[in-house]
């Protein structure tokens, strides 16, 4: 018997989500940042993550640090360059699940114009409800590395100074009961960035 489908559509929250990255020195304190704007549309097919599909936009100039010293450098010529490249972007291709609730998610990832494929962790958290109690998040962990180098991000720093690795971390909440409006507002911004749509 053909297992049956089901197609729900979840959008990001971004008020119970956090996108955050990290550089290791060699020397002194690892430098870190977040970025607090972001829009995500996950189509699910399956009950689980195997077949999902995951679109994501992270906004540059959102990119937060402990001052604002370090905020500018990050925002700069020499990192993400926020007046040249609005966004960083990732789409899914493939999942990998590895236990129960783990899975290797693999993806084509933008970032300064430049497009890599790449791994991240993710650990499902399952479904709870918000801090109010009324909306029903699914939460997704997430961790993987990428290559400054790649990227042209700090390229002029030599590697005995600061890490190669760039890594990405931070947990994505999504709305599993999505209004049309939601909906409607992430496809936008999905068919807007990625020139294509799932939806």
């Amino acid at each position: 018997m053909k297992k049956s489908s089901l197609l729900e559509i979840s959008v990001s929250d971004s008020r119970n989500s956090s996108i955050g990255f990290t550089l290791d020195r060699n020397m002194g304190e690892a430098l870190t940042g977040t970025f607090v704007d972001f829009d995500a549309t996950m189509l699910l097919l399956e009950a689980d993550l195997s077949t999902a599909v995951l679109k994501m936009a992270i906004y540059t100039d959102s990119v937060k640090a402990k001052d604002v010293w370090l905020e500018r450098r990050f925002k700069g010529s020499t990192c993400f360059r926020v007046n040249e490249y609005r966004t960083i972007t990732f789409q899914s291709t493939d999942w990998e699940k590895i236990s129960n609730n783990e899975y290797l998610l693999y993806g084509k990832f933008c970032l300064c114009g430049i497009y890599k494929y790449v791994v991240f962790e993710i650990t499902d958290h399952g479904t709870t409800m918000d801090a109010d109690g009324k909306t029903k998040l699914l939460k997704l962990e997430f961790k993987g590395n990428i290559k400054r180098f790649d990227f042209n991000i700090a390229r002029g720093i030599s590697s005995w100074d600061i890490s190669e690795d760039i890594e990405l971390h931070g947990i994505m909440a999504f709305k599993t009961e999505v209004s049309t409006a939601d909906a409607r507002h992430s496809r936008i911004e999905a068919d807007h960035l990625f020139h294509e749509g799932y939806l």
